[in-house]
């Protein structure tokens, strides 16, 4: 009876995957469209895609960058993913100015803490008071992005590209 649940998960994470990477595609492919043909549509107004602007949805993004150089065909993200993730950001990022600040701004929280003591005086007394601040440990998305062009490099070239274009049009070189 266990092995019969254990499959079942399997089965139902394997699904939850594969469903997911559709959406990815999908969402990735739409929000394309909605830049490419955008301009064409002059008297409707243009869409703000503030809904893709949470930290939540781009965490998990991140997330799938992180995992670019996991072996195709686990449950958890790989080159593939990591490929949507990359485009879908760069496109958010070109989108618009809130876009780009939400993108440029990113990063991927490791679940690691940093602690540091910092020391601040009072006033003209001689006495330092000294207190302890603990922030979370991240990744920032220009690092993510060049470890998934380097995996890209070696091993899945539309992730090699959209890297690219991810970090050029993040430090402003993109033409």
């Amino acid at each position: 009876n266990n092995n019969s649940n254990n499959h079942n998960s399997n089965i139902e994470n394997q699904y939850n995957s594969t469903l997911r990477g559709y959406i990815m595609h999908i969402v990735t492919n739409a929000l394309q469209n909605l830049i490419d043909y955008n301009h064409q549509f002059p008297l409707l107004p243009q869409p703000s895609c503030k809904e893709f602007m949470n930290k939540k949805l781009i965490h998990l993004l991140l997330d799938d960058i992180n995992g670019c150089t996991r072996p195709p065909m686990t449950i958890l993200s790989t080159a593939h993913e990591a490929t949507f993730s990359v485009k879908f950001l760069h496109l958010l990022a070109s989108y618009s100015e809130e876009g780009f600040h939400c993108v440029h701004t990113s990063s991927l929280p490791t679940g690691n803490n940093i602690h540091y003591h910092h020391n601040d005086s009072a006033s003209a007394s001689t006495s330092t008071l000294a207190s302890s601040k603990t922030h979370r440990s991240c990744i920032p998305i220009l690092q993510l992005l060049d470890k998934a062009y380097h995996a890209g490099l070696s091993s899945h070239r539309a992730l090699e590209v959209e890297a690219k274009i991810a970090m050029d049009i993040l430090t402003g070189c993109y033409k």
